[in-house]
């Protein structure tokens, strides 16, 4: 027989398009509409506001909305009768795109009674009404005046902040009417979608496939297109044969989970997603009611508990659905974050927080981290899964690597100290699918373990913006249960699917080591600076606040104000969001974000002074005398600005004494001297000689006798270059950049000259101009310090520019260490693979080494996480003569904000010589936490002190339920098995070793409990490398 395929198809498509689907909805008539703007600014109000609000009755189509303002629409009408067979619904369309919902005009419908009833957006336009023919109705709906903020592709556009967005009407009410729909030709539709679509994947010389196509001919040949409603049955029937053919034995096992990513700020502002969560959760229970068997996960505690305050009857409808266990709160964090910048112990408490909200409203804790979407991944991440309870960790985001393909798609992922999780990339590379298809084609084509596994996942729903899967969505799944050609379909949740795939593949299952870097999107390392340096800073700012009122507890002083502390830390943690922290979100989310980083500090210092008086009040002196506070997890010896005179002084770890009593360590004063156009500053570690315009031309290792800077160079030079990306303005930084440096735009527009000279400090200056932007570099060394420092505060101006400093280092390494949570990753400085050529900018924290066996230089920053590192050639590139570290201080791209980095800023970083992980790793904290002077004389207090430096204490905090217990938290920091003691400076009952939720370890799994501990021997630690280790310390009995 002749084969007629296209012919079909082509049929099919038409039908459907112009004859079946406008057959679905008989139209029941138009409902009556009148119009209240939100007056002023039209930001969102409360339903209250709609008492005695002025509705003026409109016409359709009806332009509507300046961006970003909220409109509500009164819709009237008496319910008509429905045909036989159907249901009555409420449809608008607000003046749609037909395209994802999340980013263009949204409404939720509301009853008589301002009660919400489901959303109404793109692609899911009606609502379900239970009222007999007769009745009169009243619904209002809000209807949100969201820009697309992508029309305009890359192109810069103001219309990411209200404040310029421009008064033009965006939308138009085109049209709200009273629909029901012909459940017959609904289900035709769906039949024909699923059959049309598995042909079209199937071989050309499939069996299948000709039978389906033969099928498919039959069922439109009995089809009356002039009646549709009337022979869409008989249709149907012709098909059935077709539906009911089994799936092949060797069928893959998709589990389908219904979802909905929502970023919690992206090219929305954080008050809009609190709409968007409400919205999007309305439309997942009202479809939960109507498909009994769809099942749905969700992540981000932080939009649970915006639900449970801004819409508590959508909320009471989730908890129903939760306790039915049909809904999955999954993923255990207060938000989806950016896992690659967040600071150790941040990371700690998103997990902590978030599943502390689970626990406590719901009653459930995921054992699923579900993180589809943030830019990369910690190789800290598994052992901190692992210890808040997670077995599996799922994404698909390393999908979108542009240079390599990831090899698996289910394995293990190994972290940093050997613990694993189970892991699994859903090989539909997406976490919104629309279940059409070509993407569960794609899922089986891509599974990489198909030979050995069966077990997949694809999540579906309308994400990014909200929206959440629909009804086309289920009936695809429910047809694809059973489906000969097709792997086998099953609603699931993602604990359940990983017990499955663990069950069956976890011995065989290949290892994944180390971090998963995400080729693509390496510009949000440095992207907006302002959100860098306060989440690095308000990070540090809740560490000393938490210590402080640790010692204020030691005391039995006072108590401390719990919800204020866990206010500021869910905000923190909020803005680490992986479209907040990256700074690749629209003007308004920055520009709130900058404001909200203001106030944590603000109130996380007033909290730590309140604690501070306490102390101070108990040292009986009140506002007398002054006292120091060591924050860090170690002795520190550090030049301190006191009464106008710089003072080297020596303070234990984690604690607080009166000035009198600390360290005067004897030290070689700072000498500056001329020679030539240089200055040179010696003290007893170091002889630097800094240049006119401000480079570092010799840093001598006095007592190695070496010059940490490859001879002849320029050390710390500023660099500019171009930077335009082919793709994403804000998220990407391309290879390209590297051959567009701005040569000649870094000029010094003064001398240099002497900002300070004094036994303890010499500073030196020179004004410079970066671009157009007047910068002021300052070059400072201390007195016994092994590091030069320098802070570079600039009025930043530029566009699509990246400024990087460069550091020509004579080490020959052959490989860069740098910081990352809870230790450090080392990474190859060579190019031999694809893999290693991909990574030509890379994340750091605030230290990066370079080493040879016994000898090394790091640079350690207060603000940027990306750098670039490679081996520096001679000038005839025959051989490498030392290692170049470059990290990337500030960007300044266009898209999605305008106005991105542009400020007056300061950055500071410092370049400490003979270094290793350990002494870089306090050279950090001591960037980050100096010593504090304190006003009054208290007495002196020290809580927790480990005997080896390469350990080190990231938190001392009164534990979360307000026992009188604390909280210890630290970790090994070489990389090596360590055996060392942790001294307490109060006296100890009880030690157990917890999890991140202050809960006991089991007994099989603990690897420390006490009961008494002697202040003279300490706490025995036993340490793997780059364990972390949580304590729970139970005061004893005061001596």
């Amino acid at each position: 027989m002749f084969h007629d395929d296209d012919r079909i198809l082509g049929r099919v498509d038409r039908a459907l398009r112009e004859r079946i689907r406008p057959a679905v909805l008989h139209d029941l008539g138009a409902l009556e509409v009148a119009e209240w703007a939100v007056p002023g600014d039209g930001e969102p109000v409360p339903y209250s506001a709609l008492d005695g609000a002025e509705f003026t009755p409109v016409s359709l189509p009806r332009p509507w909305g300046r961006a970003w303002s909220t409109t509500f629409f009164r819709l009237t009408g008496t319910a008509p009768a429905v045909p036989e067979g159907t249901r009555l619904r409420v449809e608008a369309d607000l003046g749609f795109v037909d395209d994802w919902p999340g980013n263009q005009c949204e409404g939720l419908l509301l009853d008589e009674a301002l009660r919400p009833l489901k959303a109404i957006n793109s692609r899911n336009r009606s609502v379900l009404v239970d009222a007999p023919a007769g009745t009169s109705l009243t619904f209002t709906l809000e209807a949100a005046a969201n820009p697309d903020m992508l029309s305009g592709g890359t192109v810069p556009s103001e219309r990411g902040d209200r404040l310029t967005a421009g008064p033009e009407q965006l939308f138009a009410l085109r049209t709200a009417r009273w629909v029901a729909r012909d459940e017959t030709v609904w289900a035709l539709e769906h039949d024909l979608d699923v059959l049309r679509g598995l042909a079209a994947e199937l071989p050309a010389d499939s069996v299948r496939r000709a039978r389906i196509l033969c099928a498919l001919d039959d069922a439109l040949g009995v089809l009356d297109l002039r009646d549709v409603r009337g022979t869409a049955q008989r249709a149907r029937e012709v098909l059935a044969p077709a539906l009911a053919a089994p799936a092949n034995a060797s069928a893959l096992q998709v589990t389908t989970i219904g979802h909905a990513h929502i970023d919690s700020a992206w090219l929305w502002p954080v008050r809009e997603t609190v709409r968007k969560v409400g919205r999007t959760f309305s439309n997942v229970v009202a479809l939960m009611d109507e498909y009994p068997d769809l099942t749905f996960t969700a992540t981000s505690a932080q939009q649970y508990a915006w639900l449970k305050e801004s819409q508590p009857e959508i909320y009471a409808r989730v908890r129903e659905k939760i306790a039915e266990g049909r809904w999955v709160p999954s993923g255990g964090m207060w938000v989806e974050s950016d896992v690659m910048m967040p600071g150790g112990e941040a990371l700690i408490r998103q997990f902590a927080y978030g599943t502390r909200f689970f626990e406590e409203e719901f009653g459930v804790r995921s054992r699923t981290l579900w993180l589809p979407d943030s830019f990369g991944y910690s190789a800290a991440l598994p052992q901190i899964a692992r210890q808040v309870g997670m077995d599996g960790f799922l994404t698909q985001k390393i999908s979108w690597n542009r240079t390599n393909q990831h090899p698996h798609s289910t394995f293990w992922w190994e972290g940093i100290d050997g613990t694993r999780i189970f892991t699994h990339f859903p090989p539909v590379n997406c976490y919104d699918s629309m279940l059409t298809a070509d993407e569960i084609a794609a899922a089986e084509r891509n599974f990489a373990e198909r030979g050995r596994a069966t077990h997949q996942v694809i999540p579906f729903g309308y994400g990014d913006g909200g929206g959440g899967p629909t009804a086309d969505m289920v009936e695809r799944a429910r047809r694809r249960t059973d489906l000969e050609g097709s792997p086998r379909l099953e609603m699931g949740d993602p604990d359940g699917f990983f017990d499955a795939a663990r069950e069956e593949y976890s011995r065989a299952a290949p290892v994944h080591r180390g971090e998963l870097y995400l080729e693509f999107h390496r510009g949000i390392f440095t992207s907006q600076l302002e959100m860098k340096q306060g989440n690095r800073r308000i990070e540090h700012a809740l560490r000393t606040l938490e210590l402080v009122w640790a010692l204020v507890t030691a005391r039995r002083l006072g108590t401390i104000d719990q919800a204020a502390v866990d206010a500021l830390w869910q905000r923190a943690l909020l803005l680490q969001f992986h479209d907040i922290l990256p700074g690749s979100s629209i003007a308004w989310v920055h520009r709130e974000a900058r404001e909200d980083y203001a106030r944590m500090l603000q109130r996380a210092e007033e909290l730590t002074a309140d604690g501070l008086r306490l102390l101070a009040a108990d040292g009986g002196t009140g506002a007398d005398g002054v006292s120091l506070l060591n924050p860090g997890s170690h002795a520190r010896r550090q030049v301190v600005a006191l009464d106008g005179e710089l003072r080297l002084l020596e303070v234990p770890a984690t604690a607080i004494i009166p000035l009198e009593e600390a360290g005067r360590p004897e030290a070689a004063p700072v000498e500056v001297a001329r020679q030539g156009e240089e200055i040179l500053l010696r003290n007893a570690h170091l002889e630097v000689a800094v240049g006119a315009d401000g480079t570092l031309r010799r840093v001598l290792d006095r007592a190695a006798e070496r010059d940490a800077l490859v001879p002849g160079g320029e050390g710390m030079h500023l660099e500019l270059f171009e930077d335009l990306p082919n793709e994403f303005d804000a998220w990407d930084i391309d290879r390209h950049y590297r051959g567009s440096k701005r040569d000649g735009e870094v000029r010094a527009t003064s001398g240099l000259r002497v900002l300070t000279e004094s036994p303890a400090r010499a500073v030196l200056a020179v004004d410079l101009l970066l671009g157009g932007s007047p910068a002021t570099l300052t070059i400072g060394l201390d007195t016994d310090s092994r590091q030069v420092d320098m802070a570079l505060e600039v009025d930043w101006q530029e566009r699509e520019t990246l400024l990087k400093v460069a550091v020509p280092l004579a080490v020959q390494a052959r490989e860069t260490l740098a910081e990352t949570q809870f230790g450090h990753i080392t990474r190859p400085l060579h190019e031999n693979t694809s893999w290693e050529f991909a990574k030509f900018e890379m994340p750091m924290h605030r230290w990066l080494l370079a080493a040879e066996p016994g000898w090394g230089a790091a640079v350690v920053n207060d603000s940027s996480y990306g750098f670039d590192a490679m081996a520096l050639p001679t000038e005839d590139g025959r051989s490498t003569v030392g290692t170049l570290l470059r990290p990337s201080l500030m960007r300044a791209p266009n898209w999605p904000d305008p106005g991105a980095d542009r400020s007056v800023r300061t950055v500071r970083w410092s370049l400490l010589v003979g270094a290793d992980p350990v002494s870089a790793a306090h050279a950090a904290n001591a960037l980050h936490l100096p010593l504090r002077p304190v006003p009054g004389t208290v007495r002196a207090q020290q809580l927790a002190a480990v005997d080896d430096p390469g350990v080190h204490v990231d938190a001392v905090l009164p534990a979360h339920d307000g026992s009188g217990d604390f909280i210890l938290r630290l970790h090994e920091g070489r990389g090596a098995r360590t055996r060392a003691r942790l001294h307490l400076g109060l006296p100890v009952g009880r030690v157990r070793e917890v999890d991140p939720l202050d809960a006991e370890v089991p007994e099989s799994e603990r690897t420390l409990a006490l009961d008494g501990v002697d202040p003279a021997e300490g706490i025995p630690l036993d340490l793997r490398p780059f364990q972390i280790l949580s304590l729970r310390l139970t005061p004893g009995d005061p001596a």
